[in-house]
């Protein structure tokens, strides 16, 4: 993708994140855990479309500069990270790390909230076929 598009998507997700955000905290001001949970994970899921951006474009534009730790953003005003140093990339795993480990704390807990379901669905199809096969092996008289 070109430098456009790519800060065309950087200030789009940003948006979105701020709606997910906001419908994030109504959610569970509400008590609506569930709904809360996948917002959380819809915001998780758009700070890592974010880093991405931000960091495909640095490390492609400065590709040439090992040295420097900090360099002039190219999305936003100010100064960003420099993805090619060395020190840069143990902060860009770190920048990572945030966002994976909330979208694995969120489905984490849509999997507590859902296992219930997930468990009452089990139960009840196991219990479907082991009638539908007993009934299969019985044989019935007609007379």
């Amino acid at each position: 993708m070109n430098k456009e598009k790519i800060k065309c998507l950087f200030w789009s997700v940003i948006a979105l994140s701020f709606v997910t955000i906001v419908i994030t905290f109504v959610s569970f001001l509400r008590m609506n855990l569930k709904l809360g949970f996948i917002f959380l994970l819809l915001s998780a899921v758009m700070l890592l479309i974010n880093y991405l951006c931000e960091y495909s474009l640095l490390k492609k534009e400065y590709k040439d500069d090992t040295t420097s730790l900090s360099l002039p953003s190219l999305l936003k005003k100010g100064n960003s990270i420099n993805p090619n140093s060395s020190r840069g990339k143990i902060v860009w795993f770190m920048k990572f790390i945030f966002p994976l480990a909330l979208s694995l704390a969120c489905i984490f807990a849509l999997i507590v909230f859902y296992s219930i379901l997930f468990y009452s669905i089990l139960f009840y199809s196991i219990l479907f076929y082991s009638i539908v096969s007993i009934s299969s092996r019985c044989k019935y008289d007609s007379t």
